[in-house]
């Protein structure tokens, strides 16, 4: 146990980033970049593909001279015959939700043909074209764009762009209100429209695709070729024009640091719930990544957003996330069911904690060749270190560490040191009413709900996680009750003196220091203290200090569960020997006590609260265990399986014990003789035993029974 009181390179390096505009996820939908063919490069990226097919275009090696560092061909429109059908991008549509993008360098003449169009196979209404075909004499690129009237608004660039002169020019769209930007500048020109509900079915390159016919063929050459389902920022737009490439929207906050593992990337993900559906799927989760496209091996770091808010969550874990990514680590942050994006209903603790680790699987799976999928690591502020606490219960042998800032450990299951008791404001109360239920009218129901998220009482689960716990001394919003009665709770119910030295509690807030580079020399970034609230970066390394080097080194280890030992069980506990889902999954907790043995494991349950009928799922993986397996239930068999497969039983009720063992296990070396066959049939159903019975008589001949 221990509580601290505290009482450039000349290599073409590219800091980028995906934004994430507000609830939607904000993705680069192609890109062209014209390196010997028009296929979809943005792979590289690990985003979905949307290649264009090739009419007549060639490659150039005259290409920008800003983007020379990663671009060696750009396309050659002939003028004649040559475009690109990009397929149905949906630029205009986009424009109706949430907004849309394109940007692109281009070198042509004036009367040089058009760049860029989105049109129909069957209607002539174009909804843009843009560039300048014959009869147009003028320097600046001519837009046309379809509004709700019918007509057509029409304006030309006041900059200069069809000089025979590589130029940028980048595009915005959000509901008609749009953005021209030439060179990374602003241009005066309004192309302000309408929306109109037209069919649109392709994007073309190079040409004016009109009622199914490409028309004025572009005459010059383009590269970098990027479309967006949101709309660039100034400054997203200033660091494409001056040559970085379209593969990704660029990170504005820090772009000199920490790029020696290749580029910095942001996105976000969707990912599935593997227990929760709506209608007739799963939920679909958000998350938003930050790694480096040079990451190999490394540990994942999940970041865990606040209690309250449904939107914002993302934006305000970022910093924290970006400085882990920054250290090492490919980080996660989980926007949790119904928030940000993310399906289904919130449940303060619940369910919902199973959606990290969906993340992660997702993460180990999707990529592989970034992380390390055995080293783990999970942190979280707030509510956020609530998630981390109840999460290093639930899945005991799954982080190698973790790390709660000022979280609450009971959301309302002890009458005075729950947090809706002691520190949940109205609005917090009025959340964990809606989410769990009124804890203040004694009704058994939600006590028991109460219990299933009481991550304080479940602490004893976890004795091999590093844990860290830190909170400042006059914490009011989550106090530090909730942190000590983690770590009392789990030293209460030790085996041996020291078993839950891995938990250490640092209280904070006295104003002392800790010199962790042994210079003698107190810094803002080694003050002890962690007030409430998203972290900024010198608090945030004040605690990590104390672990995320051996994190990072492999130094502590992976956790493994004991071969028997005794859980408290809140709601559902996943480990890799087995998992115990109880009821819904968030409506009671109980006592297992388990033993691994290779040929035999034993299951005993005991529900702790009120409900005692509730029923449980228990499935076990016998991977260790060879030849036949049977299952008993009470003393009666339920089943018979091969070794190596998991076993499912789904209604294990309170007081149940199950039993699964080899028949080795089971037998008794028994030196007798049976006569008759049917004595020794007789003797092994009595021991349980059934199924396939192979027997030998004096002679060696095999019988059966």
């Amino acid at each position: 146990m221990m509580i601290k009181k505290m009482l450039f390179v000349a290599v073409f390096v590219i800091p980028v980033v995906m934004a994430l505009t507000g609830a939607a996820q904000a993705k680069l939908i192609a890109y062209y970049d014209f390196e010997g063919d028009t296929q979809d490069a943005k792979q590289i990226a690990r985003l979905a593909t949307n290649h264009g097919t090739n009419h007549g275009v060639d490659f150039s090696n005259d290409v920008p001279s800003r983007i020379s560092g990663h671009s060696t061909n750009s396309g050659h429109f002939n003028g004649v015959d040559a475009w690109v059908d990009l397929g149905d991008l949906g630029i205009y549509d986009k424009a109706h939700s949430g907004g849309a993008s394109f940007s692109l360098w281009i070198k042509a003449a004036s009367h040089s043909g058009w760049i860029i169009a989105e049109g129909s196979d069957t209607s002539p209404q174009t909804a843009y074209v843009f560039g300048a075909h014959s009869g147009l004499s003028t320097t600046g690129v001519a837009g046309f764009i379809r509004d709700a009237s019918g007509a057509k608004v029409a304006d030309t660039s006041a900059a200069t762009v069809l000089d025979s002169q590589w130029h940028h020019m980048a595009w915005t769209d959000q509901g008609g209100v749009t953005t021209m930007y030439i060179d990374g500048v602003l241009d005066a020109t309004d192309f302000n429209y309408s929306l109109d509900s037209l069919t649109i079915d392709k994007t073309s390159l190079g040409a004016w695709w009109k009622a199914g016919i490409p028309l004025y063929f572009l005459n010059g050459l383009m590269d970098d070729v990027a479309v967006w389902d949101h709309v660039l920022s100034q400054s997203e737009v200033d660091q494409l024009a001056n040559g970085i490439p379209p593969v990704l929207v660029i990170e504005s906050d820090n772009p000199d640091s920490g790029l020696t593992d290749g580029v910095r990337i942001t996105k976000t993900i969707r990912y599935q719930s593997t227990i929760s559906s709506d209608a007739n799927e799963p939920l679909e989760l958000v998350a938003e990544l930050n790694y480096k496209s040079g990451y190999k091996n490394a540990p994942i770091a999940v970041v865990m957003h606040g209690y309250s808010p449904a939107t914002g969550n993302l934006d305000n874990v970022r910093a924290s996330a970006r400085r882990l990514r920054d250290s090492g680590f490919f980080a996660i942050s989980v926007a949790m069911r119904g928030r940000d994006g993310s399906d289904g209903v919130r449940d303060s603790g619940g369910l919902e904690i199973y959606d990290i680790y969906d993340a992660v699987e997702y993460v180990k799976l999707e990529y592989a060749e970034f992380v390390d999928p055995n080293n783990v690591h999970i942190t979280g502020y707030s509510g956020g270190g609530g998630n981390t606490m109840s999460a290093l219960t639930k899945f005991p042998d799954y982080f190698r560490a973790g790390a709660a800032f000022f979280g609450m450990s009971d959301y309302g299951y002890d009458p005075i040191n729950g947090w809706y008791f002691n520190g949940a404001s109205s609005g917090h109360q009025a959340l964990m009413r809606a989410d769990i239920g009124d804890p203040t009218q004694g009704i058994p129901d939600v006590e028991d709900k109460y219990a299933a998220r009481a991550s304080n009482l479940a602490s004893k689960n976890n004795p091999y996680s590093e844990i860290h716990l830190f909170v400042n001394q006059n914490e009011t919003t989550c106090p530090m009750i909730n942190d000590i009665t983690y770590l009392d709770n789990a030293i209460a119910s030790a085996s041996f003196d020291g078993e839950f030295d891995n938990i250490t509690v640092h209280i904070g807030g006295l104003g002392e220091y800790e010199d962790f580079n042994l210079n003698g020399i107190y810094e803002a970034n080694e003050l002890q203290s962690w007030p409430h609230g998203d972290p900024i970066a010198n608090v945030q390394h004040a605690a990590e200090a104390w672990y995320l080097d051996r994190v990072l080194t492999g130094q502590i280890p992976q956790p493994v569960l004991n071969p028997s030992d005794e859980l408290y069980v809140a709601g559902y506990v996943k480990t890799k020997p087995f998992s115990l889902w109880l009821g819904n999954g968030d409506n009671a907790a109980a006592q297992l006590n388990y033993n691994l043995a290779s040929d035999r494991k034993e299951f005993v349950i005991n529900i702790l609260t009120n409900n005692k009928a509730i029923e449980s799922i228990i499935t076990v993986d016998t991977s260790d265990m060879e030849g036949s397996v049977f299952a008993k239930v009470n003393d009666t068999i339920v089943a018979e399986l091969d070794g190596g497969d998991l076993f499912t039983y789904n209604n294990l009720m309170d007081g149940d014990k199950l039993e699964l063992y080899t028949i080795q296990a089971g037998l008794v070396t028994d030196t007798r003789i049976f006569s008759p066959i049917s004595a020794f049939v007789s003797t092994c159903a009595q021991m349980g035993y059934k199924g396939r019975i192979k027997t030998y008589d004096a002679d060696r001949s095999a019988a059966e029974a």
